[in-house]
C-alpha cells in the first residue's frame, strides 16, 4: 500500500512543485503569456487527483509528485501550442488519464491554463506513426526550450529517428522484473515502478 507523508497533500504539492526556471540559456525568457501558462500549472492543486493516482498505480509519493510536475509541464506545452499537436508518449499518460477522470478538476486546469479544454487525443492507426513522431518531437524541443534542460529520460522516452520502424513506446514493469510481454525493442524504453 503506497504510504502518503504526515503533512497534507496540498503541503506537499506547494511544496515540491515549484516555479520552474523558465527559458533555455542563451533564449532569454518567456513571453509574458507563456510565463503565465507555465506558472498558472505548476500552481494548479491536484490533491484529490494525486490521492488517487498514488493508490491507483501504487506508487511513493516522491514519484507521484515528480509525475504531477511532468503532467503540469505537458499540459502548459500544450497550452501554449495550441494551434500544433504536441505528442504524448511515457508513462505520464497515466497520470493525465486520471487528471481526466475528476472532470470538474481538469475542466477548472484547462480553462485557467489554456483558455479552453484541453482534449486528449490518443493516437490513431499506423498510418498516424509519422505524425505522432513528429509530435512527439515537438513537445521535446518545446520542453528543452521552455524548461532549459531536456525531459527526464526515464519519464519521456528519447524521440526516435525517423527512419526506425518500430514506433517509439515506453514499457512500464509492474514490479514482476520484466519489461512488458517480451521486452523493449528498437526505439522502446523500458520504466520501471
Amino acid at each position: 500500500m503506497t504510504q502518503l507523508p504526515q503533512a497534507s497533500l496540498s503541503q506537499a504539492s506547494s511544496q515540491t512543485a515549484p516555479t520552474p526556471t523558465i527559458g533555455a540559456a542563451g533564449r532569454g525568457p518567456l513571453s509574458g503569456d507563456r510565463e503565465r501558462i507555465v506558472q498558472t500549472a505548476m500552481a494548479f492543486p491536484m490533491d484529490k487527483v494525486l490521492k488517487r493516482y498514488a493508490k491507483d498505480e501504487d506508487l511513493p509519493w516522491d514519484v507521484v509528485l515528480e509525475h504531477e510536475r511532468e503532467i503540469k509541464r505537458y499540459l502548459a506545452l500544450v497550452a501554449m501550442n495550441s494551434d500544433k499537436m504536441v505528442g504524448m508518449n511515457g508513462i505520464i499518460d497515466e497520470l493525465w488519464h486520471t487528471f481526466i477522470m475528476f472532470t470538474r478538476d481538469y475542466n477548472d486546469f484547462s480553462l485557467l491554463v489554456a483558455g479552453h479544454y484541453i482534449h486528449h487525443t490518443p493516437a490513431g492507426d499506423d498510418d498516424d506513426a509519422e505524425l505522432g513522431q513528429n509530435a512527439y518531437q515537438l513537445f521535446w524541443d518545446e520542453y528543452t526550450a521552455v524548461f532549459g534542460e531536456e525531459p527526464p529520460s526515464h519519464l519521456w522516452p528519447r524521440p526516435i529517428a525517423a527512419d526506425t520502424s518500430v514506433g517509439g513506446c515506453s514499457c512500464v514493469a509492474r514490479g514482476d522484473g520484466t519489461c512488458c510481454v517480451g521486452g523493449c525493442v528498437g526505439g522502446c524504453s523500458c520504466y520501471a515502478r
